[in-house]
């Protein structure tokens, strides 16, 4: 919930943390498909994309070969989200843990 060096805290409403580095790190698509379901992640889904920043291609494909189907990039990152004044939720009473 808190800003940090990347920019601002927070997470679009309804937006599942999954981080990207984990595409680099394990190379089984069956594992990556485990933690998806764990996280409740369809990948029939509508599903957008989103870093600080922009995404990189590379990463939106490495999403497309694990099979999502209805795949969208946020352009300009969550920073150009939150700059438009846009809703931005914060895990509840992050307050108390900074």
């Amino acid at each position: 919930g808190w800003d940090n060096k990347e920019g601002a805290g927070g997470h679009i409403e309804g937006s599942i943390d999954f981080p990207a580095s984990w595409l680099n790190i394990e190379s089984n698509s069956s594992k990556i498909d485990i933690e998806l379901k764990r996280r409740e992640i369809d990948k029939s889904k509508k599903t957008v994309i989103y870093s600080n920043n922009e995404v990189d291609k590379e990463i939106y494909n490495k999403f497309k070969e694990l099979g999502f189907t209805d795949l969208s990039i946020l352009t300009g990152g969550f920073n150009e989200y939150v700059s438009k004044k846009l809703p931005v939720e914060k895990m509840k009473n992050y307050e108390t843990l900074v």
